[in-house]
């Protein structure tokens, strides 16, 4: 409603101008044949006065119209140039008169509208090239430290593989089995960041194959709690399942629900210390089912809560020594390609909760 507001009061200044224009034509007119006809007897004809007043006409479409578009034009082509913010007007004579308009020349009040699209057009490319950068780095430094630590195990297979192929040392059957597992140890470590990064990446690009079926989701969460609670990783942890929905079923895929699942679980697991009581509950919402994640551990401070914002995680994401540091990611990741969201929630020295949002129809 103000946009064509707007668009009406600056059409009627339009027209008002051009009316004043045209009775001050005239009245130029009027003096000229006065002059005209008083020093030289010239009496002009019709198309003397229509030539006049095309020629003044003519004057102010050039003034009013074409300097401004010419402006517009030496925007964009600045704008396809990487340079996001409007240029100076040129210096000159129409330069001068813009003392008491420090923001837009008064000729291009009639063009307010398309100077304000152009702004905000100006201001977008200007944030997004400014985000793309952003990104761009965090990738960049993201990958930096994924090689960086990703020659550490690689460094252990290198020298135990040395060692054993120096001929000089008499190792013992013993020295080679032990050798031997940490070998196999630091390959399942890389096997499984490499595993992480390509679910990671197809995640992201949005190209996870899902195979969805229906399926019971309180036994299917529960049979998850059971195994982790009897892996030897959670010995000394407190696991705890709850259900009031046992019949509540959603469609999703077994293999990419169940592995988002695993990694919140054992989120709790690896970074809280024993004697941790871990709490999982599944609910019916309105029309989702809520998985909820509790602990009482060590929480996380705002910095670590951040790598879970899809802003930042690529300038705080780094690998610790329980895992790869993907895991919270690609569980979110997993949960997000079946449009459902997580939330987690976490304060220092008071636990972590994490709600998983699934639709029950997709």
């Amino acid at each position: 409603m103000i946009y064509h507001f707007r668009t009406i009061l600056r059409f009627l200044s339009l027209l008002f101008l051009l009316l004043l224009l045209t009775l001050l034509v005239y009245l130029l007119g009027i003096l000229l044949i006065s002059f005209l006809h008083h020093y030289f007897s010239y009496r002009p004809n019709s198309m003397t006065y229509f030539s006049m007043f095309m020629m003044i006409f003519s004057i102010y479409i050039g003034i009013m119209v074409v300097y401004p578009m010419v402006h517009v034009i030496r925007w964009l082509i600045q704008l396809s140039k990487g340079v996001y913010e409007e240029p100076p007007l040129r210096k000159g004579l129409l330069s001068k008169f813009r003392k008491n308009q420090p923001k837009r020349h008064f000729l291009f009040f009639f063009f307010g509208d398309l100077f304000d699209h152009m702004e905000q057009l100006t201001e977008r490319l200007r944030t997004s090239e400014e985000e793309r950068k952003r990104l761009e780095k965090q990738r960049r430094d993201w990958i930096a430290g994924i090689s960086h630590d990703l020659k550490t195990p690689l460094a252990y297979i290198k020298g135990y593989a040395s060692m054993m192929s120096v001929s000089r040392y008499n190792w013992t059957e013993t020295d080679i089995q032990q050798f031997s597992r940490q070998i196999e140890e630091k390959t399942e470590e890389v096997e499984q960041w490499m595993k992480d990064l390509n679910l990671f990446v197809l995640a992201d690009q949005q190209q996870l194959p899902l195979q969805r079926e229906r399926i019971s989701l309180t036994p299917f969460i529960k049979e998850i709690v059971l195994d982790l609670a009897n892996s030897p990783l959670a010995e000394g942890r407190h696991f705890s399942f709850a259900s009031d929905a046992p019949s509540l079923s959603l469609v999703a895929d077994p293999r990419y629900l169940k592995r988002s699942v695993q990694n919140l679980v054992m989120n709790g697991v690896l970074h809280n210390p024993e004697g941790t009581s871990i709490h999982i509950q599944v609910e019916q919402k309105e029309n989702q089912a809520c998985i909820q994640v509790r602990d009482d551990g060590v929480g996380m401070d705002r910095n670590t809560l951040d790598t879970y914002d899809p802003q930042t995680w690529c300038s705080t994401l780094r690998p610790s020594s329980a895992g790869t540091g993907l895991g919270m990611i690609i569980a979110k990741q997993l949960i997000a390609a079946h449009q459902g969201k997580m939330e987690v929630q976490s304060e220092k020295g008071e636990g972590t909760t994490i709600h998983v949002f699934l639709p029950l129809s997709v």
